[in-house]
Order: C-alpha cells, then sequence, then structure tokens
C-alpha cells in the first residue's frame, strides 16, 4: 500500500470513528472522498453514516457521492436505516440519495430499518415517498421483514412499524416464496418467530387469520410447532380454528412442542366440538336440512298408520316448502294448502271422511282460531312456525282424539 493509499485509509478510519479535527484536516488537504476501502468495497460516506452526524455533514459538503454502492450494493442510507439513524437518513435523502435502490439480496432502506424495529427511520421513509410494496430476492415486503425481526426487545416499536406499513399501502397478506422457509403471509412470520404484539396488530388490521401456507400449515400451527403458548392463546382467542389439517392431516395440537401449547390446543378443540351441532342432510344433492321445528313434531315409525315413506314422498313433492335449507337463516317453514290437503287424505286413509271426523275436526278449528288470530297479530313473518306450533299445541289440548291429533300435526 502506497503513501497515497494509507492517507487514503486513515480518512476512511477517522470518518468511522467520528474524528472530526482529523477529518477536517484530510478534507482541507484535498484528499479523495469518494476513495474506495478494501473493507468491505466501502467509501467514508458509509462508514459516517453508522451515527457519525457532523461527519456526514462535512463529506455531503464535501461534495461526496451518496449513491455509491458497497460490495453488498448497500447505499449510506441503507447503513443510516439499519442503525436507525432518521436525521442522518434526511440528510442524505436532500442531498440526493436515492430511497428505494435495493442491495445484491434485494432489501431497500425500509425492508432494514423495519427489520431493525426503527420505527423513525421507516416514518422518514414512508414520508419521502418509498415504495412500501418492493420485495427483495424471498418476495419478502418490509411488512414480512417486520414481523421476523430479531429485536424482541423493541415490540412496541414493531406494532407501530406494522400499522405504518399497512396504512402505506403494504398488502397485509402477501406471500413471501423463501428457498427454504416457503410461502409464508405476515402473520405467520409473527407466529412463527414468536411475535406476540405483532400478531395483534397485524389482527387489528383485519389479516387473514385462516390463510394456509407452506405445508397448509397456518400461523396457530407455525406457533403451536415454535411453541409459543401466548402467540397460540392471542390466535385461539381470535378465532383461530384448531381443527385445521395440513397437507399430511395434521392439526396444530400434532405438531406442538410444549406442554402448554398442548393443553390450549386441546381445551379449544373440545369447546369447538362441543359447539358445534350435527344437521341431518334430507338430500345431498341440495344439502336439504331437516328444520328443528319440524324434527320437534315428527314420532317414530310405529306412531304412524300409514307407511312413513308415502308421508316423506309427499314432503319431498313440495321441499321447496316444506323444507328449510340452508340460505335460510330463520329456519321459517311455509305453509302450502294443497300439500296440507295430500297429508290430510294420507293421515286419514283417503279422499272421503266420517261425518264425525269431520264435525271433530271444524271444532277443533273454530276453538283455537281465535287464540291463533290474536297471537299471529304481533308475530314477525319470521317466526310463524313458532305461532303454528302454538296453534297445533291448543289444538292437542282440546282433541279427545290424540292420535288424530297427532298425524294432523305432522303434516301441517
Amino acid at each position: 500500500m502506497g503513501l497515497a493509499n494509507s492517507k487514503q485509509e486513515a480518512f476512511w478510519e477517522a470518518c468511522g470513528f467520528g474524528h472530526k479535527e482529523r477529518v477536517k484536516k484530510f478534507l482541507e488537504e484535498g484528499v479523495d472522498v469518494n476513495w474506495v476501502s478494501y473493507t468491505h468495497d466501502s467509501c467514508a460516506i458509509h462508514v459516517a453514516s453508522q451515527g457519525k452526524v457532523e461527519i456526514v455533514d462535512m463529506l455531503i459538503k464535501a461534495n461526496c457521492d451518496v449513491n455509491v454502492k458497497d460490495e453488498r450494493g448497500c447505499l449510506a442510507l441503507h447503513h443510516a436505516a439499519m442503525n436507525g439513524y432518521a436525521d442522518i437518513m434526511k440528510m442524505l435523502i436532500e442531498a440526493g440519495s436515492e430511497i428505494d435502490t435495493q442491495d445484491k439480496n434485494g432489501w431497500t432502506p425500509l425492508h432494514s430499518a423495519a427489520y431493525w424495529s426503527h420505527i423513525d427511520a421507516v416514518n422518514v421513509l414512508i414520508e419521502k415517498g418509498c415504495d412500501v410494496k418492493l420485495k427483495n430476492k424471498d418476495e419478502r415486503t418490509a411488512l414480512h421483514e417486520a414481523t421476523r425481526s430479531p429485536e424482541f426487545s423493541r415490540e412496541d416499536g414493531l406494532n407501530h412499524i406494522i400499522t405504518a406499513l399497512v396504512e402505506a399501502g403494504c398488502e397485509i397478506d402477501q406471500y413471501s416464496k423463501d428457498e427454504f422457509e416457503g410461502e409464508f403471509t405476515p402473520l405467520m412470520f409473527a407466529a412463527y418467530h414468536g411475535h406476540p404484539g405483532v400478531i395483534k396488530s397485524l389482527l387489528e388490521e383485519d389479516c387473514d387469520i385462516y390463510a394456509q401456507g407452506t405445508r397448509k400449515w397456518t400461523a396457530l400451527h407455525w406457533a403451536a410447532n415454535r411453541g409459543h403458548p401466548k402467540c397460540v392463546e392471542i390466535l385461539l382467542a381470535a378465532g383461530a380454528n384448531p381443527n385445521t389439517l395440513g397437507e399430511r392431516g395434521e392439526s396444530a395440537l400434532d405438531k406442538a412442542n410444549s406442554a402448554q401449547v398442548k393443553l390450549l390446543l386441546e381445551e379449544a378443540m373440545t369447546e369447538a366440538r362441543d359447539s358445534v351441532s350435527v344437521l341431518t342432510p334430507i338430500d345431498e344433492r341440495d344439502a336439504v336440512l331437516w328444520p328443528d321445528s319440524l324434527n320437534a313434531f315428527v314420532k317414530s315409525k310405529d306412531d304412524l298408520d300409514e307407511p312413513v315413506d308415502e308421508v316423506e314422498q309427499t314432503i319431498d313433492k313440495n321441499d321447496n316448502d316444506d323444507i328449510v335449507r340452508h340460505s335460510e337463516p330463520d329456519r321459517t317453514i311455509h305453509s302450502d294448502e294443497t300439500a296440507n290437503d295430500e297429508c290430510a287424505k294420507i293421515v286419514n286413509g283417503g279422499d272421503h271422511d266420517t261425518i264425525e271426523d269431520e264435525n271433530n275436526r271444524n271444532n277443533l278449528e273454530d276453538s283455537s282460531h281465535a287464540d291463533f288470530e290474536t297471537v299471529n297479530k304481533n308475530v314477525p313473518a319470521g317466526d310463524s312456525i313458532m305461532v303454528e306450533n302454538l296453534n297445533k299445541s291448543s289444538i292437542e289440548s282440546k282433541n279427545t282424539e290424540s292420535t288424530l291429533s297427532e298425524k294432523t300435526d305432522i303434516c301441517n
């Protein structure tokens, strides 16, 4: 190394250590401010940007190149961002530094600031109009990098960064495509790396808690697999499904690696099983279900004089009226006079009723009509089945022929 190189190297070191007087002297002597050191192929502005505000100011006034890159393709702005020096970042940007330059791995200054949890640095870049949607070589945005940050001591800063990035337009459910880690959403990264606060922030921003990535695992799978009970608890409380299976049929419980996590998932799965109502399909093609109100009146086959198949066939003919489908959450059954007439014929054994049977029915209808009309005036249309049931109960209490009443209720 010659005399000139030694002098340049001394200048480079003085800038890195923040020796103002020495730097000033070197500048007065006409040192090359853009000289490239053998150390990481970096210039004085790269090392000075790591916290030496006055040196940066001196170099900018000496017309240094603020867009020169080191061996990794980083600008001085990258170095300032990864170390959280927002004031230096402002100086560099005002001096003409590019803000969206990507290094050899595709990282922008925003990626660096987010990953190392520097909220002020992130805010400076967003205010200066950086592109928050740029991806690095692993197709991760700055939001992905924030959720996989190693800075657990600055969790609050990460939470603010999440909010700032999403509000600036970063896609909250974007998948990464890392060669080794596979497809991850920001929520999955937060669960994998154990950031409960970040998970809360993402959920508050309405991320997809049910998204499945690599192996078809959800964020809950990753939190369980990595042994993060607090993350598991937050996800379950937010509605994560413990019964979701991966591509090999594995649940989060199957992949849990701690006793505490297993207990949380077992309790959640038990609660989920207890809350699920089993529905019986009548028609698999249309996914038609028996309504609860109709089930309440269906008796055993032994109680029917006529074969049950005949009654079921009659109901099937009018399934649009008598059977409630999934799309009708109020489960209202609409009566059909024609269907009622046909059912009455089946129950009574034919078209011709005896005079005694006819009189019994007329008397029952007359005696219950007033009660039915009184209740029906104040009942919404969606609750009509409740009125029908009340009417039937009134008829049953006054009917001396119980068998006839039960069969009539089934058809109605």
